[in-house]
């Protein structure tokens, strides 16, 4: 519905395009809870969820080194370079994104490498910034080796165990699921979506007026 209204207006039309894109993206990832009626995709889908829980902590872990060689690197590439709004962009690219995706393999050396950049000082002392290059690689080596081998070792490690504690229990963990989703349909009302919402307002309507009379 925010989408629909926003949409009308020329400064938040972009802004109802990314909603409306996001909610077909979590229509389809709806799907996932028909899996639950199936008892071999049924645990695996617990399996799945759990293990996003673990990614979140990875996650947590992961920033720390991210940022610490994002900021790290820029800093001898770019030690000169003034704040601007405009540049925000830019800057979170490279402090953030260049150093997620290396992880992934996708070095980029010619990113984190400086050709023919000198600037000279007041004092009439030059700074040669190529000399830094070595030092960037470095840096580059240390966050691969604790983000490839390290990091993403540990949370292979981790969904291993998830998944062999809820293959233990899957019949267990699929009668559990197979009652979630039968009580979850049968609470929802016929209504599709969304026209479901003239049903939250009569709810809300209902227990605004019962709770004074029962008072």
């Amino acid at each position: 519905i925010l989408g629909f209204v926003l949409k009308n207006f020329q400064i938040t039309f972009q802004v109802s395009r990314f909603l409306f894109a996001s909610n077909c993206g979590l229509l389809y990832i709806r799907l996932f809870r028909m899996y639950h009626a199936s008892w071999r995709l049924g645990p695996k889908l617990v399996v799945f969820t759990r293990m996003i829980y673990e990614i979140v902590t990875f996650m947590l872990l992961l920033i720390v080194f991210i940022l610490g060689y994002g900021t790290a690197s820029q800093a001898l590439l770019n030690p000169r370079q003034e704040f601007k709004i405009e540049e925000v962009p830019e800057m979170i690219s490279e402090i953030l994104y260049l150093p997620y995706w290396q992880m992934y393999g996708e070095l980029s050396l010619e990113d984190i490498e400086t050709l023919n950049k000198t600037i000279c000082y007041e004092d009439n002392f030059c700074e040669d910034f190529t000399s830094y290059n070595h030092a960037t690689k470095f840096f580059l080596a240390i966050f691969m080796l604790v983000g490839n081998v390290m990091l993403l070792n540990l949370l292979i490690a981790i969904f291993t165990s998830v998944f062999e504690n809820v293959r233990e229990n899957s019949t267990e963990v699929w009668k559990y699921e197979m009652y979630g989703l039968v009580d979850e349909f049968d609470r929802r009302p016929a209504i599709p979506v969304p026209f479901v919402i003239l049903v939250d307002i009569y709810q809300i309507l209902r227990k605004m007026c019962v709770a004074p009379c029962s008072a």
